[in-house]
């Protein structure tokens, strides 16, 4: 009778559990979802684009599944100042504060984002991980990252050259001097 007991106090104790985290806010707390939430608007708002709409809902979906999953953080701060600078019109390297990546060297990623400073995510494609490393040096060859419908990834994605570097877009596509 006791196990009976205990064992219905068990399935009990885990159903209620179980009620209650699934009751529960997407994996972002509430303050923050409304912060990255006004964050994608604003900053996609003042870039002028003709689909506006769609780029802040991919921002925001991008912001939260990479957080959720432990990819990277979202700086509130660089957020604010990443806003501040693009109101003023100057661009500043805020801009790619605002996510800082978990991964060290070696370790899967989905995009730079992912990926503690200086580290980059080589070789992410669509269906496959890349893997965070060391920037690319002059002359190898690259793949521009900046093909994310919103304009804050493209402007926080680190892409794979090294500082003061960037990939030359062509038939050929490598790092060069900026």
């Amino acid at each position: 009778m006791r196990r009976l007991t205990r064992t219905i106090v068990a399935i009990t104790l885990a159903a209620q559990s179980t009620m209650l985290f699934a009751s529960q806010d997407p994996p972002l707390a509430r303050e923050l979802v409304i912060t990255v939430k006004s964050f994608c608007q604003q900053f996609e708002s003042q870039r002028n684009q003709r689909n506006e709409a769609s780029a802040i809902a991919q921002c925001i979906e991008l912001i939260n599944s990479g957080v959720s999953q432990g990819r990277f953080r979202f700086d509130r701060i660089q957020a604010g100042n990443c806003l501040d600078s693009q109101k003023a019109a100057k661009p500043t390297i805020s801009c790619t504060q605002v996510l800082l990546g978990t991964k060290g060297k070696g370790d899967k990623c989905e995009s730079s984002n992912d990926c503690m400073m200086p580290y980059i995510c080589q070789g992410a494609q669509a269906s496959q991980n890349g893997t965070c490393n060391h920037p690319l040096e002059a002359g190898s060859a690259c793949d521009d990252e900046a093909v994310y419908a919103s304009k804050f990834f493209a402007a926080s994605n680190r892409g794979v050259c090294a500082p003061g570097l960037k990939c030359a877009v062509g038939r050929k596509q490598v790092c060069v001097k900026e």
